[in-house]
C-alpha cells in the first residue's frame, strides 16, 4: 500500500519549505508531504496521485496564485478528490473565496497566514 501524501500549494517556496518541515516534523514516516507552487502544477500531482492509487487525504493550498485562485483549485481537487480534506491558508481575507470554497470544495479549514504550527497540524490529528 502506497504512503498517503499531504500536498501543499503555495507559489512562495518559502512557505513550502515551512510546511514541509513543519508536517514532516510532526508526521515523519507517517505521510509523504508534496509541494506545488502553482494550482495546475497541483491538479497535475493530484490525477498522478489518484492514477497511483495514493491515498490524499490532505491538501493545503494559499488563495492568491498567479494562475488559479485557491477557492477554485480546491474547488477542482474536490472534483477529482472529494473524500480529501481541503484547508484554506492565506493572508488575505477574502470572505467571498472562503464561502465559495466551503460550498464547492467542502472546505474543512480557513486558517490565517502566518500560521500556528500546533492549529496546523491538529488539522489532520
Amino acid at each position: 500500500m502506497n504512503q498517503p501524501v499531504i500536498l501543499c500549494v503555495d507559489d512562495e517556496q518559502t512557505i513550502l519549505e515551512s510546511l514541509k518541515i513543519e508536517l514532516k516534523q510532526a508526521f515523519g514516516d507517517q505521510c509523504l508531504i508534496e509541494t506545488a507552487e502553482c494550482g495546475e502544477e497541483a491538479l497535475e500531482l493530484v490525477e498522478q496521485l489518484r492514477e497511483d492509487n495514493c491515498e490524499l487525504p490532505l491538501v493545503i493550498s494559499d488563495y492568491i496564485m498567479p494562475d488559479i485562485k485557491g477557492d477554485e483549485l480546491l474547488k477542482r481537487i474536490h472534483q477529482i478528490s472529494p473524500a480529501t480534506l481541503k484547508v484554506m491558508l492565506t493572508g488575505q481575507t477574502d470572505i467571498d473565496a472562503v464561502a465559495n470554497a466551503i460550498k464547492y470544495a467542502k472546505l474543512y479549514r480557513y486558517i490565517k497566514k502566518p500560521w500556528d504550527t500546533e492549529d496546523l497540524i491538529g488539522t489532520y490529528y
